[in-house]
């Protein structure tokens, strides 16, 4: 079993131990649903971003995850932590690890603004849009942009080079960003 530490930004939702936030989770073996199932009587509230995709065979349609190993979960700091432990200590469980902050001493809080981006985002119906976890040195500063026209209006991230496309990624301190398909100009604004 993996036993990494995840870390991101500090956010502001992090401040308040006891309130409820949401927490993203790296799920062991990928069995993302098996914990999502785990956790729908204890948790508040769970979210994986998924879409439509084809079974082994191609021919059915099927739920899955836009990011493997990749879930929320909204309850307290220490559930989250309480759960991580019974779940890592116990074979009949999905263990996972929550996602920490840049010091790596509590877990990184989502807010709920943060969330209700990446579900927008996520279920856009929109092909090519791509989520992935930061990691230093991926890409180079760009310019910071508005997105003013198209299904993704409103969305304001930073221009990048990415693959030598130009896209637009939005990137959330919680430490995921997710990369738009490509845009005009036209339908571009500086800020």
């Amino acid at each position: 079993m993996e036993d990494k530490e995840y870390t991101y930004h500090e956010t502001p939702a992090t401040a308040q131990p006891d309130a409820t936030h949401w927490y993203a989770v790296n799920v062991y073996r990928n069995r993302v649903f098996a914990l999502r199932d785990e956790l729908q009587d204890i948790c508040e509230e769970t979210y994986i971003p998924c879409h439509m995709g084809c079974s082994h065979d191609n021919k059915r349609p099927r739920l899955r995850p836009l990011v493997s190993r990749l879930m929320f979960v909204r309850c307290g700091e220490s559930e989250v932590l309480r759960l991580e432990t019974e779940h890592l200590g116990n074979p009949r469980l999905t263990p996972f690890r929550v996602y920490r902050n840049i010091s790596r001493t509590r877990p990184a809080a989502v807010t709920d603004e943060e969330l209700s981006v990446l579900r927008l985002l996520a279920t856009s119906g929109e092909g090519g849009v791509e989520i992935y976890l930061q990691r230093q040195g991926d890409y180079l500063s760009g310019d910071l942009v508005r997105v003013i026209g198209g299904p993704f209006k409103g969305a304001e991230g930073r221009l990048r080079r990415i693959r030598n496309n130009r896209r637009v990624v939005v990137e959330l301190p919680c430490g995921l960003s997710l990369l738009l398909p490509f845009l005009p100009k036209v339908f571009l604004e500086k800020i």
